[in-house]
């Protein structure tokens, strides 16, 4: 999704006059000596570009709707969101002797002022310039009160007082939205494309020739290819597509030859992990089991480590969940929190180097999936039904080094929701 955001500076003094004073179009919606900001979905203003009729909403800064807008050819109507439903201002385009200008009226139908063509010269050839010309409240004087300049193509306008040149509002596109599609270039020259062409924000990651990916996880959402898709690779590289609905996320990964053997916490967020070495001479991993308290939110995780000692983190709460036991050649490999400012977040996962998925979820924790290659594998394509994650292709670690041994050597696993 993408929308554009609206930025109005304060200047509570735009409304007064040398000479004949000049009233708000709506008071209600003056905000003095303040900065307001304001949205408009990008969707729905290019589908009322390709249709000529439509209505959307002007959401606030809370995301509640300030205002009602019904399109229809070249004019429109901003009513009140609220069950009122006021009317707010007619627009309309007006073309006479070869000059083109846009009317603004009231909501009583008077006439508030216009817009015209600035005379001052282009700073660009994309760039327009537009004069905002009030009437004043008697309505026989007219002023000039603000200059618009910009790319309307680009959605980039700033607004300034006409009079000082002080900066009013602008108009600028931020791009957020769902993640539509997935290019993975392969070593050997294959690509491997996911989704639909989309959105407005590009995000590309490179590899190292010896670095793989070990894992994957998207969160789920039934259109696109999930609102995030999140790979890690052997150098502790964490790539994450993410759009906008994405929830906030923390994720760590323990380096190759290491295992994650507790946690570290700043409040209610997951900061840091603690690292131990993979023992070489068949020794058991440091962690046996992990258990803990779910409820709204996660509560409590209690890691058991083969020596006796035992890591706690947060405080009894909810329901008990566990114990999960781990293999004695098995350990953590990732550990994904999805953040809250309370407790210790909605979720937290546990990814083991076997595979298994050891996740805490509260309530109001968003739905993932998750994949780990299994030893000695690595992570070369992806499957989906609909917009679901549900197939992991792996090769073997080293076919970097052998492509046509590796590609002889496919594995594809099933995924399950969590």
């Amino acid at each position: 999704m993408a929308k554009l955001l609206i930025r109005e500076c304060s200047r509570g003094d735009i409304f007064v006059a040398s000479a004949a004073p000049l009233q708000p179009l709506f008071p209600a919606l003056v905000l003095p000596a303040r900065e307001g900001q304001l949205e408009i979905g990008l969707d729905v203003i290019q589908t009322v570009q390709q249709t000529g009729a439509g209505r959307f909403f002007v959401m606030g800064p809370l995301g509640n709707k300030i205002l009602h807008v019904t399109a229809c050819g070249s004019a429109f109507d901003v009513h009140m969101a609220q069950r009122s439903s006021e009317l707010v201002s007619k627009v309309s385009l007006k073309v006479q002797d070869d000059t083109t200008r846009i009317d603004i009226c009231r909501g009583d139908g008077s006439i508030y002022g216009k817009i015209l063509e600035h005379e001052q010269p282009q700073r660009a050839l994309d760039e327009v310039s537009f004069s905002v010309v009030v009437t004043s409240s008697s309505g026989k004087a007219e002023r000039a009160m603000l200059v618009v300049q910009g790319d309307p193509e680009s959605f980039r306008l700033a607004a300034k007082a006409a009079t000082d040149g002080q900066p009013v509002a602008s108009i600028e596109l931020q791009a957020y939205g769902e993640e539509h599609y997935l290019d993975l270039r392969l070593r050997g020259g294959k690509k491997l494309f996911y989704g639909q062409q989309g959105g407005f924000q590009h995000k590309s990651s490179k590899l190292h020739h010896d670095e793989v990916i070990l894992a994957v996880t998207q969160q789920e959402r039934d259109s696109f290819v999930g609102n995030s898709l999140v790979f890690y690779t052997s150098e502790c590289q964490i790539i994450a597509f993410q759009g906008h609905d994405a929830s906030s996320r923390t994720r760590l990964i323990a380096p190759i030859g290491s295992q994650i053997t507790g946690l570290q916490f700043e409040g209610s967020h997951l900061t840091g992990i603690y690292l131990e070495r993979v023992p070489l001479d068949g020794s058991p991993m440091s962690i046996a089991r992990i258990s803990g308290h779910v409820g709204s939110a996660v509560d409590k995780v209690v890691l058991q480590l083969r020596d006796g000692s035992t890591r706690r983190y947060g405080f009894e709460g909810g329901y008990p969940v566990g114990p999960w036991r781990l293999d004695t050649d098995e350990y953590v490999l990732l550990v994904e929190q999805d953040r809250r400012d309370a407790y210790l977040g909605n979720s937290l996962a546990f990814l083991t180097s076997k595979g298994n998925i050891i996740e805490f979820r509260g309530m109001q924790a968003s739905r993932s999936r998750r994949f780990v290659a299994p030893p000695a594998r690595q992570i070369c394509g992806l499957g989906f039904t609909g917009s679901w994650l549900t197939r992991v292709t792996t090769c073997p670690l080293e076919a970097h080094e052998n492509l046509e041994a590796g590609e002889q050597d496919l594995q594809e696993h099933l995924l399950h929701p969590d």
